[in-house]
């Protein structure tokens, strides 16, 4: 059995224990993996006491000695309830927690090292606390560009260029997996096609007289909890490496693009067997790329890449691959689960990003899509309840800014949402607002449109658009509970007379009718008797 560290204030008593626990991890002894878990565990509770000793310096050299000897040369396992398993995850999280300053600056090389190696062989659990350390660690010590830095890109590329070939094994169907006893999990075989954490039951009961269920973790180069980490390491990379990782963030471009536009077949949705959770896991990995995406678009956008041109990269990646683009932001939009409000409010976020570069005239053959409010916001209560004003106000952004090339149908569609909105109490006020400016907006549109389309003025024209903003000048009328009398009285004369009201005429022909009350007949005759 371990002892527990000794009374707080007897330090030399303490670091003399943590030694003998970092004795024990080190012990190559076979059959005491469960005695050194334990030791590991004790050093990670107590791990800020040794931090705060005066003999840290000397402590911490010895524990890396260890550490890296152990995650090194053992082998990775893949059943989460091994101890080993659990020995080399306590490790890697203790090194996590190591403080980033002048005592760690000498190990930081050598421990990256291990990391970028690990990455390629540990477990999606080991993995993922690998992807913090090393983003702590080139955040706090900014090392120098080299060899590994580069091969981890391209290694960040073969995962995206393999996901593809992999898209079926991920969604296939498959039956819980049962075994008679552990022997029988033939683990290197099945590492082949698993993505997520799989449980798999066996015939032995525990003592509640339950199925004993192991669960096996995937490998992190198939991991998607993975996938979806890996790209705030390259932005990390592009921040700190610019000139150099420049040719590599532009061979992303086309790869990140493919990604986004993946989706399961529509026959292994309709499965009720189909495993939401790696549905959900998938969704989440192609959002963080779309998010990444985002990111650079606009340092392409800018040109900036024309600095670091290379003959034979393809001078405008981001324009050449945007149909794709617009392909995979719609069919995140229509798939992502509703049960799951943080990753449709990421996704809204690197789509406003996105359309506020020039790309956002590459939605406008789909924007109609994007009217519709189960695509735009979703069918979650949270959503509904939540994410409607950022959906509302990053659409009236796109209009606001590609109104002039839109047509009169989806001019109509315009008129119609963001008219209701200007009703809708449930909506902040700010949004109601923007609405109601958003379709002051679209009336010179409208009447340009009318004339372009039709040959005849806005107010000669009949047809179901025009009826749709008619109806939209009534309700108007009809008032707001947070538009004041004062501010509906200059809003609608410019609405009804399009901003020039010239005659009675053109009011009555679209909006039916203006109350006195607003002003609106009194200006119309002074203009018609002038």
């Amino acid at each position: 059995m371990l002892g527990s560290p000794l009374n707080p204030q007897d330090t030399a008593a303490q670091l003399t224990t943590f030694k003998s626990y970092l004795n024990l991890i080190g012990d190559s002894t076979p059959g005491i993996v469960e005695k050194k878990l334990k030791a590991a565990n004790e050093l990670s509770e107590n791990f800020e006491t040794v931090v705060n000793s005066p003999q840290y310096s000397t402590f911490l050299a010895d524990a890396m000695k260890v550490f890296l000897k152990i995650l090194e040369e053992g082998e990775p396992q893949f059943i989460a309830e091994q101890n080993m398993q659990h020995l080399r995850k306590v490790l890697l999280e203790i090194l996590h927690r190591i403080p980033s300053n002048d005592h760690l600056k000498r190990f930081v090389q050598p421990i990256l090292s291990l990391m970028f190696k690990l990455l390629r062989k540990e477990n999606e659990e080991n993995v993922l606390v690998c992807i913090r350390i090393i983003l702590e660690l080139h955040k706090s010590f900014r090392p120098q560009m080299n060899e590994e830095i580069q091969d981890f890109l391209g290694f960040v590329k073969r995962i995206y260029g393999m996901l593809p070939t992999h898209l079926s094994s991920i969604f296939e169907v498959r039956g819980q997996r049962k075994v008679k006893d552990m022997s029988e999990i033939n683990v290197e075989l099945w590492l082949n096609d698993i993505y997520t954490m799989t449980p798999v039951v066996t015939e032995k009961k525990n003592s509640d007289q339950q199925n004993v269920t192991y669960n096996i973790i995937p490998r992190g180069v198939q991991s998607l909890k993975v996938l979806a980490e890996l790209p705030i390491i390259v932005v990390l990379m592009y921040q700190l490496y610019k000139a150099q990782v420049q040719p590599d963030m532009i061979e992303f471009i086309p790869l990140i693009m493919n990604t986004i536009t993946l989706q399961p077949p529509a026959h292994v949705l309709e499965n009720p067997n189909f495993n939401r959770e790696v549905f959900v896991d998938f969704i989440a990995a192609q959002i963080k790329t779309l998010s990444f995406l985002a990111y650079i678009i606009k340092i392409y956008q800018e040109r900036k890449w024309l600095y670091y041109k290379q003959p034979s990269i393809d001078q405008n990646p981001v324009n050449t691959h945007s149909p794709q683009m617009v392909q995979g932001l719609l069919g995140l939009l229509r798939l992502c689960p509703p049960e799951v409000a943080h990753l449709r409010k990421e996704l809204l976020i690197a789509a406003r990003h996105i359309l506020s570069t020039d790309l956002r005239n590459k939605f406008v053959p789909v924007i109609e899509d994007l009217f519709n409010e189960e695509t735009l916001i979703g069918s979650g209560w949270t959503t509904q309840d939540s994410l409607r004003p950022l959906a509302y106000s990053t659409l009236a952004d796109l209009v606001h800014h590609v109104r002039q090339s839109l047509p009169m149908n989806d001019l109509a569609l315009a008129v119609s949402l963001f008219s209701k909105n200007v009703h809708d109490e449930t909506l902040p006020s700010t949004i109601q607002t923007m609405s109601c400016k958003l379709l002051l907006n679209l009336v010179e549109c409208i009447r340009v449109k009318s004339e372009q389309e039709s040959g005849n003025p806005l107010w000669e024209t009949s047809d179901a658009q025009l009826r749709a903003v008619r109806g939209t000048l009534s309700d108007l009328e009809g008032g707001s509970p947070v538009f004041s009398p004062p501010r509906l009285g200059r809003c609608l004369p410019a609405f009804c007379g399009l901003g020039t009201v010239r005659t009675g005429r053109r009011q009555q022909a679209i909006s039916g009718r203006l109350p006195e009350s607003h002003g609106g007949g009194d200006q119309a005759q002074e203009r018609d008797a002038r």
